[in-house]
């Protein structure tokens, strides 16, 4: 049997359940086990298999786990040390968004070296000491953006700058169709097929703008613009050349 815990604080028990939602699958192929544990500090997760699925399942294991570096701990790392954007702005989470996921693919080999999956990961542990290297690399995200914040706020310079960092995210998806109705809906489309991914209230301009970021399609399709033309118009500005207004 081949086991392996991952722990980290009650504080950032949604690690743990992002993890535990995508290892299921995995878990159930092999015939393995997971558990989740919790109390009033920390919150950990139990994985085990047979020894010959070790390969299968530490395989998926080590991407999710990358996953929860560069995408979760890193956002959330970001969000409490930016101060370019005040938290109340809706423009926070998508800034923060898309500073997250710049560089990705350097900082996830960075991360991928560095990941040996010992019987016990305490998540917060790996990055401050395991890691430090890359945690350095995001305070000097911090410091440099904070540092010129007085430049990057005059005038539309803001918008310039979110726009320059969306052009150069790594593209994920191939479409992504933008439905604008009574709830705008968000669809991948794959081989003539749509897959809901998302939804959000109608006004909802700024939860859906971090959403296109994470996805970061390399063409968006906008259904009944009509029904929102701002939200529309802010698309099309910071998505510059992949936007596509359809038609109905």
């Amino acid at each position: 049997m081949w086991e392996i815990c991952i722990e980290t604080s009650i504080n950032n028990k949604d690690y743990i359940l992002y993890i535990k939602n995508k290892m299921q699958n995995t878990i159930s192929a092999v015939s393995g086990v997971i558990s989740l544990f919790e109390n009033t500090d920390i919150c950990s997760i139990a994985i085990g298999c047979k020894k010959q699925d070790k390969s299968k399942v530490a395989g998926v294991l080590r991407f999710i786990l990358c996953d929860v570096i560069c995408e979760k701990m890193k956002y959330d790392y970001l969000s409490k040390n930016v101060g370019l954007v005040p938290q109340d702005s809706g423009y926070f989470s998508p800034f923060v968004k898309v500073l997250t996921y710049f560089d990705s693919e350097l900082e996830r080999q960075i991360v991928m070296r560095s990941l040996n999956l010992t019987p016990k990961i305490v998540l917060e542990s790996f990055l401050n000491f395991k890691l430090r290297p890359l945690k350095i690399k995001w305070q000097e995200l911090c410091n440099l953006t904070n540092d010129n914040a007085g430049l990057f706020l005059q005038s539309e310079t803001f918008l310039e700058l979110l726009k320059f960092l969306i052009a150069n995210l790594d593209v994920k998806r191939e479409c992504i169709i933008v439905s604008m109705q009574d709830k705008c809906i968000v669809y991948e489309e794959k081989n003539k097929n749509l897959i809901s991914l998302a939804s959000f209230d109608k006004n909802d301009e700024f939860g859906l703008l971090s959403s296109l970021i994470e996805l970061c399609p390399n063409h968006i399709k906008v259904m009944n613009s009509k029904n929102n033309k701002e939200t529309t118009n802010i698309l099309s500005n910071l998505f510059e050349g992949r936007v596509e207004i359809v038609k109905n």
